[in-house]
């Protein structure tokens, strides 16, 4: 792999594209940005053997990578309501505005009667925080891994 400096110009484009989705208000954009950083980073130290054990610091930084794409991606709640979407049938939402002007949400499958409803709410919360956790855990994971590593991949 080969790689030639980026002007200044070359390196702006490459942000500007990455910023063109940027929300300061949204956590992935961060993720995205340290992503991309990391990103350009292994590619830079494994393109150029500019260290040591580039091989293995890129695979480590790949890690970080992939762990921050999955967070970004988001599609943990789907991975856990699948099996309750077998059981129960579609899952419906359904943002309710009250006479207080205030916001009720709701949600409902497909299979939902009075006789289930209970035992249906209290599984998709619990799929809900299974979800949950497992993204805090990646996120976690990607940051722990960074914290480990991150001194020696430069050095």
């Amino acid at each position: 792999m080969k790689f030639k400096a980026q002007t200044l110009r070359q390196k702006m484009a490459d942000y500007a594209r990455l910023l063109k989705h940027d929300g300061d208000f949204d956590y992935s954009c961060i993720l995205d940005l340290l992503k991309f950083k990391l990103e350009r980073t292994r590619r830079y130290i494994v393109g150029h053997h500019i260290v040591v054990d580039a091989g293995r610091i890129g695979q480590e930084i790949k890690e970080v990578e992939d762990l921050l794409g999955k967070v970004i991606k988001d599609d943990y709640d789907e991975r856990f309501l699948s099996e309750l979407t077998k059981k129960w049938g579609k899952l419906h939402y359904k943002n309710a505005k009250l006479p207080d002007g205030n916001y009720e949400f709701k949600y409902w499958h497909d299979k939902e009667d009075e006789s289930n409803s209970g035992q249906i709410h209290k599984e998709t919360r619990a799929a809900y925080r299974r979800a949950f956790a497992a993204r805090q855990a990646d996120l976690r994971k990607a940051f722990a891994l960074m914290a480990k590593n991150i001194w020696g991949w430069w050095d």
